[in-house]
């Protein structure tokens, strides 16, 4: 079995040599995983067999959530916003959740009120958590100030924060850059 993500970023000289090989397979299952069949060249698409995956709905979501022993996060909207109808991405955002200390949580959730506890907050999060949770708590404080309708300006402050964690930036550079710039708006 072969998955080929992204199929959609393949150079056209890599999708027409690739096109033989969706003729004759052998043995091999071949999965191309792309955003639409629009975004392929159309001789791909021709050769392979569209299987669309969508999200589940609410009631499939409660529906599955519960059956998994899960019923407790289906009273945070957050969590299940982030797993946008993936009952197996709602668990592992929840476990992730649940791996956060709660007063580091509860210090976020809400934009700093002063410089000083901005500096302060920066230093809590970095010392508690790895690079890659800090990217997740990005993830989560933009799902939740969004649907608290938060000025845009703290979101984009948040998207900020991950393009620079994403490039390695000194991580407490960037949440107390970040967290400044929440205060002041």
């Amino acid at each position: 079995m072969v998955v080929i993500e992204g199929a959609e970023t393949m150079a056209e000289a890599a999708a027409n040599g690739l096109l033989k090989t969706l003729e004759e397979p052998g043995q091999a299952t071949i999965i191309l995983l792309a955003p639409s069949p629009a975004v392929l060249l159309p001789t791909l698409v021709s050769r392979c067999q569209c299987i669309p995956f969508r999200r589940l709905s609410t009631e499939l979501m409660t529906t599955v959530l519960t059956a998994q022993g899960q019923g407790d996060l289906l009273n945070h909207p957050v969590i299940l916003a982030l797993a946008q109808g993936s009952p197996g991405q709602a668990i592992a955002t929840w476990q992730q959740w649940q791996s956060l200390p709660s007063e580091l949580i509860n210090a976020v959730s809400e934009p700093p009120q002063t410089l000083k506890s901005a500096l302060t907050l920066a230093q809590q999060l970095t010392k508690a958590l790895d690079p890659e949770a800090q990217l997740w708590l990005v993830d989560y404080l933009q799902q939740l100030y969004w649907q608290r309708q938060t000025p845009a300006a703290t979101l984009h402050a948040l998207e900020q924060a991950r393009w620079h964690l994403r490039r390695f930036v000194q991580p407490r550079l960037v949440w107390e850059v970040t967290l400044m710039a929440m205060v002041q708006r």
